[in-house]
């Protein structure tokens, strides 16, 4: 996908070629990861995102640096890739999931070197929705989601208790409340 200065971002392209730098170098990974990068692996969506965010196991030194030096060669050929596009930057999320959660991984791409798996649907959606309240920049995401109103009021819960502050149970019930309006709007069902 091209932005507005002619440079590409991430895709299952760069996944494909990532797993093959890992090939190259005799390393090999299999993680957990959330987030856009997931849902551009799924074809949910096609949105830029410049990171993926793995949230399990910690990223190995020999990986990270691995993949600092894939987004340093792919920047020569115009792919804008955060320096530290491979991140744990997400890692705490697994720590809020519920027990259980590694049963229903499922895996979104799988190559020689790399193996990526993401969440069930229910979890995902959990993790989504924390994220449009949280930055309230999601929404192009939830609602590729195709999640239903029932699916949302069951992540609800999930969602409130993910942060201490007082004000924030009502914040997600605000948020949640305009995501529902804007799901209906779209469906043509108001």
């Amino acid at each position: 996908m091209d932005d507005e200065g002619g440079k590409r971002r991430i895709s299952r392209k760069t996944f494909e070629d990532f797993d093959k730098f890992l090939y190259e170098k005799s390393l090999a990974f299999e993680c957990v990861t959330i987030g856009a990068s997931s849902l551009i692996l799924m074809d949910v969506i096609s949105r830029d995102t410049r990171d993926c965010d793995v949230i399990d196991p910690g990223i190995p030194e020999e990986i990270k640096q691995a993949s600092v030096e894939f987004s340093r060669i792919k920047k020569n050929e115009k792919i804008d890739l955060a320096h530290d596009w491979f991140n744990n930057g997400p890692e705490s999320m697994r720590d809020y999931l519920p027990e259980g959660w590694r049963e229903n991984l499922r895996t979104i791409f799988k190559g020689v070197a790399l193996t990526i798996k993401t969440l069930d649907r229910v979890n995902l959606l959990r993790t989504k929705l924390l994220g449009f309240c949280d930055r309230g920049t999601d929404l192009i995401d939830c609602i590729a989601m195709k999640q239903t109103e029932r699916e949302i009021d069951e992540a609800m819960q999930w969602v409130k208790e993910y942060d201490a502050n007082p004000m924030w149970p009502r914040h997600v019930e605000t948020e949640l409340t305009k995501l529902k309006d804007e799901l209906r709007k779209r469906s043509g069902s108001i």
